[in-house]
């Protein structure tokens, strides 16, 4: 039997990812303002196995046409996979940033990790689809990332993301399939449509806003752990490579402004990287610049009025960046760049414009929802204006 108050959200879900876990913890707090209990669900054995994953990097590679990279990657990819000890502080560091990362999903998020979505249909009122890259095939996809086993009326997606600018030749007819049986889709960047609009039977695409922005800065401080490491530094948090133009920027930066670095990323480690994602906010919280190429580092620069100097994304990740400049473009960030920030004014900003920008897409989204079925409850309703973002001058 449905229950009329419990609703299931399908997920991507990666255990140590910061704007991964935000983004799902803000997915669930949009529907409990809409009065549901809701689960997030984890479907396992979807798609590909990661190792199929890391085979399809060359191939992924060649079509970003990054030169010799698909090449030098099968090397590389063989070594990896070789047997080799890790280096005990290492194997530390991780277990730590795997423990913190726990401790944070277990407060916040308690995904139902499922073996398949048989049943689902029967045991929530509605499926959600989202956020984050629920639709990326380079993760390995089927039918059940998308709720084909629901009736598409009974489903909403909610900003879903596929990373990518285009679905190239091979995926397409199944997105086309995937897709078919929705009148309207909510996604997060819109490039990636494009594939699909001489599609027949291709559904209406609305623009909507990473559902971590339909939260202020009030909201994300109360579960942020300050930071006293971050205090009054530069936050440089990379996902991608670091090329030498990016260091040679931020030791000026720093020089010309007498300012200390906490370095965030996976190939720093240490004690910053043993952290969870209320920890990052807190960095964020307490740092006095953010230096990012992460799409969820640039969101929190500006929910927390800090002054953010973007970085485009280099390496392997690098097609992400579609969903970043989609971004900036609608929150007038596009001045936010390295490469047009001199560095005696980087640390100059005013988000008033994008915050006024913000205030219409927050509208937006909830017309979005109400146009689906979800609408705020009373007691959210009285209280909303603990949503409103404040003009940051």
């Amino acid at each position: 039997m449905k229950s009329g108050h419990r609703i299931g959200i399908i997920i991507h879900y990666s255990t140590t990812n910061y704007g991964n876990h935000l983004v799902n913890y803000a997915t669930r707090s949009l529907l409990e303002e809409c009065g549901y209990e809701v689960d997030l669900l984890v479907v396992q054995g979807h798609g590909q196995s990661k190792l199929a994953a890391l085979k399809r990097l060359p191939r992924k590679l060649r079509r970003l046409g990054v030169r010799g990279a698909a090449d030098r990657l099968l090397g590389r990819f063989q070594r990896l996979t070789e047997a080799k000890p890790q280096v005990p502080s290492i194997e530390a560091s991780a277990a730590k940033r795997q423990e913190e990362f726990g401790a944070f999903s277990r407060t916040y998020l308690k995904p139902q990790y499922v073996e398949s979505t048989a049943g689902a249909a029967d045991a929530y009122s509605r499926m959600c689809i989202g956020s984050d890259q629920i639709w990326n095939y380079d993760y390995g996809i089927n039918g059940s990332l998308f709720a084909d086993f629901a009736s598409p009326s009974d489903v909403v997606t909610l900003s879903p993301s596929v990373g990518h600018e285009r679905i190239p030749s091979e995926w397409l007819r199944s997105y086309e399939q995937w897709l078919s049986g929705f009148t309207e889709v909510g996604t997060r960047e819109i490039e990636w449509t494009h594939s699909l609009a001489a599609l027949p039977g291709a559904p209406n695409f609305t623009l909507l806003v990473d559902p971590t922005l339909m939260y202020d800065l009030e909201f994300w401080a109360r579960i942020a752990t300050p930071s006293v490491d971050a205090k009054g530094k530069v936050l440089l948090y990379h996902l991608g490579e670091l090329l030498p133009q990016h260091t040679q920027y931020v030791k000026d930066l720093t020089e010309h402004h007498s300012l200390d670095v906490l370095h965030l990323s996976d190939t720093v480690g240490g004690a910053p990287w043993e952290t969870n994602a209320s920890d990052f906010l807190g960095m964020v919280q307490e740092a006095s610049c953010i230096v990012t190429d992460s799409y969820h580092g640039a969101i929190f620069a500006f929910l927390f009025n800090k002054p953010l100097i973007l970085l485009e994304r280099h390496g392997f990740a690098g097609a992400m960046n579609t969903r970043t400049r989609t971004l900036t473009e609608r929150l007038h960030l596009a001045n936010r760049y390295m490469t047009g920030l001199s560095i005696d004014k980087a640390l100059e900003h005013d988000y008033t414009r994008g915050t006024e920008a913000l205030q219409g897409y927050r509208r937006e989204y909830w017309s979005y929802l109400n146009r689906h079925g979800l609408e705020r409850t009373p007691v959210h309703d009285s209280q909303s204006n603990h949503h409103i973002l404040r003009a940051n001058a």
